[in-house]
């Protein structure tokens, strides 16, 4: 990876907190350009969150992003070959930017600092890789 960018963040309160902490977490990754060896990778990230409880404030936090990661290949790949890699690799590698983005701005927000999970990477087996068993 050359580069990591933000190229959009919205974040805003939301009107109605809940005392219960609730995430919903939607990501999309995306292709967004590629020309031989180089390739940019997109992941679009919505986080609603709404919670507090236990002495903690409750809040309501809507929040947007979308983080691009400018990739290079060690051979030409097709567009095919770009796109299989923003939706497989590109999330595990651009994620950790999201998560602290997401920690970063709640913080800036005075509200308790969302910590987003780590994604594992699922092994061969979960992938159904050549060295996975046969049904």
């Amino acid at each position: 990876m050359r580069s990591v960018r933000l190229l959009s963040l919205s974040a805003k309160l939301l009107e109605e907190p809940s005392d219960e902490l609730d995430v919903d977490l939607n990501i999309e990754p995306r292709l967004a350009a590629s020309e031989g060896l180089n390739g940019t990778c997109c992941l679009e990230v919505s986080v609603a969150a709404a919670g507090g409880g236990k002495g903690a404030p409750t809040f309501g936090l809507s929040l947007e992003a979308c983080v691009a990661g400018d990739f290079e290949a060690d051979q030409e790949l097709e567009e095919r070959l770009w796109k299989e890699f923003a939706e497989c690799q590109a999330v595990y590698l651009l994620w950790p930017y999201v998560r602290e983005l997401v920690s970063n701005v709640t913080v800036r927000m005075d509200l308790p600092p969302l910590c987003l999970p780590v994604l594992n990477i699922p092994s061969q087996s979960q992938r159904g890789g050549p060295d996975s068993p046969q049904s």
